[in-house]
Formats: C-alpha cells, sequence, structure tokens
C-alpha cells in the first residue's frame, strides 16, 4: 500500500476543506492535481507514483 498516495488524497480532502470549496466546484482529483503540479510539476519519481496510485485508489473507491 502506497502511504503516500494516502497522504496526498488528505492533503487534497484538508485543502478542500480549508477552502471551503463546495464539492461540485473542485473535485478531489483536480485538488490532487493542483498539489502535484505546483510541487512536483514533471518530475517522474515516487511522487508521481504516489499521485497515480492515489488516482487508482480513488476509482477503485468509485467502481464498488
Amino acid at each position: 500500500m502506497n502511504t503516500n498516495a494516502h497522504t496526498l488524497i488528505g492533503r487534497a480532502i484538508c485543502q478542500l476543506l480549508d477552502n471551503n470549496t463546495p464539492i461540485y466546484k473542485t473535485t478531489i482529483t483536480e485538488a490532487m492535481s493542483e498539489i502535484f503540479n505546483a510541487e512536483y510539476r514533471g518530475i517522474y519519481d515516487e511522487h508521481c507514483e504516489a499521485y497515480n496510485d492515489a488516482l487508482k485508489l480513488l476509482m477503485n473507491k468509485n467502481e464498488n
């Protein structure tokens, strides 16, 4: 289990809550992308792997 993926999801949720963003206005994946692009722009390493794993986690949750 990629704990960095869970951390990224958690950070995105906290960012949405902190900004009082309505759920229909910004999705969690948009918030994750914003964090990823701001901090790790174009670098494929464990951060990118964490981002991809986070997306997979979210997609799997939606399919169940």
